[in-house]
C-alpha cells in the first residue's frame, strides 16, 4: 500500500506470506513472511530516492524460523534521458540463525541491486542485477544469491504485450554452518540459467489474460563433502508452462 504525504514524498508498506511445497522427496518445503516499510522522496523531475527497512522470517524443511533477516536499503533512481533510466542501491543485512544450526547467532552481510532500462518506440530493453538472501529454493537451508537478468518487452498492439527474459544466478549455502537436525554440512551451491516467455492480452481496464513458458537449467556443486540433498554433482532441466488471469483493483485514496 502507498500513501502520499506531500507532493514529493510518500510511504510504502508491504506485508506478504509465501509457501513453497514440493511433491518430490529430497527437496525442502519453505515458508517466507515479510514486513517492509519504505519512504520515497522525489528529488527532481528526473531523480528520486527511497529508504526501506524490512524483516523476513524463513521456515525451511519443517524448521520454524530457521532463518531471519533484517535489512535496510537506500535506492537511487535517475532518468538520464528520455529513453534511459538507471536504478542502484543496497545496504546492510543482519542474518539470524535459528537453533537448527550448530552456531546460532548473527552474521552481518549485505544486499544490493542495479538496473538499466532503455525505452524504444514500442519496446523496452533492461538489464538487472540483484544480490539477496533467500530460503534456498528447496535445495539449501538458506542461500546467498547473485542474479543477472536481461529482458526485452514489446507492445505488439494496444492490448497485446510480449516479454522475453534471460537470466543466470549463482546460489551458495550460508557459510559453513552445520544443520544439526539433518546431521549434515550445509555448504553447497548451484548455478541456474533460465529463459522465460510471457504473452499477455488486456481484456478490460482491470483484467488481463496471460500465457507463459519457462525453461531452466540447474547444475549443482560436486559432493566433495557429505551431501545435504540428493542433488549434489547433478544437473536438472525444468520446463513450466501456464495460463491465467491477472486482476488489478481500482486504486482508492486512503483517508
Amino acid at each position: 500500500a502507498d500513501q502520499q504525504i506531500t507532493a514529493r514524498s510518500s510511504i510504502t508498506a508491504l506485508l506478504s506470506d509465501g509457501r513453497l511445497h514440493f511433491f518430490s522427496n529430497g527437496l525442502l518445503d519453505t515458508e517466507q513472511d515479510t514486513a517492509e516499510l519504505g519512504y520515497n522522496y522525489l528529488l527532481s523531475n528526473r531523480s528520486a530516492i527511497a529508504v526501506a527497512g524490512a524483516y523476513q522470517n524463513f521456515g525451511i524443511g519443517g524448521i520454524s524460523s530457521a532463518l531471519r533477516t533484517e535489512f535496510a536499503n537506500v535506492i537511487y533512481e535517475r532518468q538520464v534521458s528520455r529513453r534511459l533510466s538507471v536504478i542502484g542501491g543496497g545496504g546492510p543485512l543482519v542474518l539470524n540463525y535459528g537453533k537448527a544450526f550448530s552456531a546460532p547467532g548473527r552474521q552481518l552481510s549485505g544486499m544490493g541491486l542495479a538496473s538499466v532500462t532503455y525505452d524504444l518506440r514500442r519496446s523496452r530493453l533492461s538489464a538487472n542485477y540483484l544480490s539477496y538472501v533467500n530460503a534456498g529454493s528447496g535445495y539449501l537451508v538458506g542461500a546467498h544469491t547473485n542474479r543477472v537478468t536481461l529482458g526485452v518487452e514489446h507492445e505488439f498492439s494496444r492490448n497485446w504485450t510480449g516479454q522475453l527474459n534471460l537470466g543466470y544466478a549463482r546460489s551458495t549455502a550460508i557459510d559453513e554452518l552445520t544443520v544439526l537436525i539433518f546431521k549434515l554440512p550445509a555448504r553447497q551451491g548451484f548455478d541456474s540459467s533460465y529463459l522465460n516467455l510471457h504473452l499477455s492480452r488486456r481484456l478490460t481496464e482491470h483484467l488481463m489474460a496471460f500465457a507463459s513458458y519457462t525453461f531452466s537449467d540447474e547444475k549443482f556443486d560436486s559432493a566433495s563433502a557429505p551431501c545435504f540433498t540428493a542433488t549434489c554433482g547433478l544437473s536438472t532441466r525444468i520446463q513450466v508452462g501456464g495460463v491465467g488471469l491477472f486482476w488489478t483493483p481500482e486504486a482508492r485514496r486512503i483517508h
